[in-house]
């Protein structure tokens, strides 16, 4: 059929938040160093265009609604050659500790990284 499978779009959006992490100086095994993980409890997608399998997608992404131990990465998925959005969506995450998986609030370092993501209205 040539379109790109309807689940990977999960894996674009993780490689779209790992990216943005990255971009702004922070690789997530170093928050795993400092005895955190960032899961997801929710993912959301919309599929609007077909994907086909040459085509070279932009994951856009941003940090949306940080909470006490909850926050959001919302993802635009477009094609390179022509800017349609092919598909968008969001992945809710908690803040837990790497040892026991219990919640714990965001730490001042962490949300001042994620603020860094957040769009500016």
């Amino acid at each position: 059929m040539g379109v790109v499978h309807h689940a990977n779009y999960l894996a674009f959006f993780e490689m779209g938040r790992v990216e943005a992490l990255r971009q702004i100086g922070v690789e997530y095994a170093s928050v795993v160093r400092r005895g955190l993980h960032l899961v997801v409890v929710d993912a959301t997608v919309r599929y609007r265009q077909p994907a086909f399998f040459d085509d070279l997608l932009l994951v856009f992404t941003y940090a949306t609604d940080l909470g006490g131990a909850r926050f959001t990465f919302v993802y635009d998925v477009r094609r390179e050659k022509d800017g349609v959005l092919i598909a968008s969506g969001q992945t809710v995450h908690a803040c837990v500790d790497a040892k026991t998986l219990r919640p714990v609030r965001l730490p001042d370092w962490l949300r001042a990284d994620l603020l860094r993501l957040c769009r500016s209205t």
